[in-house]
């Protein structure tokens, strides 16, 4: 009986349920899945066109950054429709950006540096860094979601809107290209052009060190001009020119200054085309120095190489003395500027001592000569700083207390590397400029004495957030903890240039064992942020000292 009830029970569950899939409409059903697979589709491409789009802005910020300039750029068209650009770089190849619709992602500057943003938030990686913009993070569509990541990183869903713009306009004029972005502060970033019609000067900058009526040559260069392109010079100040044409793309100027020498003068040469069109450079000239840092130098009996420094903005030659064979030249490497030449002297087996001088040419058989002193005595050669051994990842986003290999202690600061300073070969330490906690790089006991201490220093900052200019200490020490040598060194923020290496040298003369450190004296006395008034220091060295 239980049998019987229960197939006849189950009989009309089935009637039941074959009736109602003969009448169900799964129109609404299919009308859904069709619905999610068009947003799973639009994904899809927004992450294609996301994706290419951010490499191409990354290399658009790291193009402005490094100064390079665009050779073309072209439209990329659907039927009529302009949706996006080809870039072509001069130096970093081709890139493409396409038209983005909503505002959403874009950059914005801090401590110098350009961020990544969503909605005006900091894009961040998976540890809450904010994200520089010369890095493209990666993008997918995951479980109908927008994902992203840094470098290889953890996964995190895009914050803010789904559909996400880059690019609200392009502005191609005649000698720029602007990107307007799609951010709420409509940020723009504007990269030059190649100039098609150019002239170009064989010379080291346009500022020239000359003396009186010294004569020089100096070669030029015409970049796409044609047969009827005439190059001219106007001089001022009692300078004489005279332009000579090897051909209608090439030549040289010839150029005598003055009895009467000004101390500034400038010569203008222009090139104008068949066409009409013209471009042009403002040679710069002012009185020729050339001085010797230091005009002797004492070599041990075992010789070696030593530097002759010289303050100069002038171009020179140099001659060793025909009885001082025992000396070499190893590298000869105009505004002043400081150059250093290396030589190196030959063993000496003798007793006592042998002198040598070298002469530095220039102008019109000026000269200045150094002298070379070798004893028989041992001279220690000094030494550089590992920077490269500090153990902390480069990040202008940490601040870190760190130690390299051989001791060389930084105290509240940030390790750099290439990323943040492409001079910068691996790392080195920038000091914070917080007042309550001011970065401080002090050496571990150095052996051998020091003779000069030599340092290069500079700002990964825009000199707008050096408001008042960079400001540290540098002290050496004796193996009792006196302080031989303290100096201070000012940089007002008119002189701070962005990534710019200032070299500084100190004459230390101390024999034995020694220390140096170097502290930020927080110019700004402000206690905000850790990268207040922050400076690097790129390389120290030192030569030995004995008595």
């Amino acid at each position: 009986m239980k049998t019987k009830l229960l197939t006849t029970f189950l009989l009309g569950i089935a009637t039941i349920l074959f009736a109602s899939c003969d009448k169900y409409d799964d129109s609404k059903l299919t009308g859904r899945v069709d619905e999610l697979e068009n947003r799973v589709t639009e994904l899809e491409k927004l992450v294609n066109d996301l994706n290419t789009t951010v490499s191409g802005l990354s290399t658009i910020v790291s193009a402005m950054e490094n100064e390079d300039r665009i050779q073309s750029i072209t439209p990329l068209k659907d039927g009529e429709t302009t949706i996006g650009y080809e870039i072509t770089f001069s130096k970093s190849g081709k890139v493409q950006i396409l038209n983005g619709e909503k505002p959403s992602l874009g950059v914005k500057e801090e401590g110098g540096i350009l961020y990544w943003t969503v909605d005006g938030n900091f894009l961040t990686d998976d540890s809450g860094n904010k994200i520089p913009a010369t890095i493209a993070p990666e993008f997918r569509v995951e479980n109908g979601e927008l994902q992203y990541r840094v470098n290889g990183g953890e996964w995190q869903t895009m914050p803010g809107s789904a559909n996400i713009g880059l690019i609200k306009e392009v502005r191609d004029d005649a000698e720029s290209v602007t990107f307007v972005l799609s951010d709420e502060n409509n940020t723009e970033i504007t990269i030059p052009k190649v100039q098609s019609f150019a002239l170009e000067l064989d010379v080291e900058g346009t500022e020239i060190g000359i003396m009186a009526d010294q004569r020089i040559s100096i070669n030029y260069t015409v970049v796409s001009g044609d047969e009827n392109t005439l190059v001219k010079a106007i001089s001022e100040g009692g300078y004489s020119v005279t332009v000579n044409a090897t051909d209608a793309a090439s030549g040289y100027l010839r150029i005598t200054a003055p009895t009467d020498l000004p101390d500034n003068a400038t010569i203008l040469v222009v090139a104008v085309n068949g066409k009409g069109e013209m471009t042009g450079k403002i040679l710069s000239f002012e009185k020729g120095e050339l001085t010797l840092v230091k005009n002797t130098v004492t070599v041990g009996k075992d010789g070696g190489e030593f530097t002759v420094s010289i303050k100069t903005n002038m171009t020179y030659s140099v001659q060793i003395a025909p009885d001082s064979g025992w000396i070499t030249q190893v590298v000869e490497t105009k505004a002043v500027r400081t150059d250093e030449l290396k030589f190196a002297a030959y063993p000496y087996v003798e007793t006592g001592s042998r002198t040598g001088t070298i002469d530095i040419m220039y102008g019109n058989g000026q000269k200045v000569t150094y002298t070379v002193v070798q004893t028989d005595a041992e001279i220690a050669n000094g030494g550089e700083a590992d920077f490269g051994t500090f153990t902390s990842e480069p990040s202008l986003l940490n601040f870190v207390d760190d130690q390299t290999t051989n001791g060389w202690q930084l105290t509240h600061g940030a390790i750099l590397g290439s990323q943040q300073w492409n001079v910068i070969t691996d790392k080195a330490p920038a000091l914070s400029g917080k007042i309550s906690n001011p970065g401080i790089l002090t050496s571990p006991t150095l052996e051998g004495g020091c003779g000069t201490l030599s340092f290069v220093y500079g700002s990964t900052l825009a000199p707008a957030l050096l408001k008042e200019g960079l400001k540290f200490k540098v002290e050496v020490k004796n193996e009792a903890g006196e302080i031989v040598v303290s100096n201070e060194y000012t940089r007002a923020k008119a002189d701070c240039t962005m990534k710019t290496e200032y070299p500084e040298k100190i004459e230390v003369n101390c024999a034995g064992k020694f220390t140096v450190v170097f502290t930020n004296l927080c110019p700004q006395q402000l206690d905000s942020r850790d990268n207040l008034d922050l400076f690097a220091i790129t390389s120290v060295s030192w030569t030995g000292y004995t008595n």
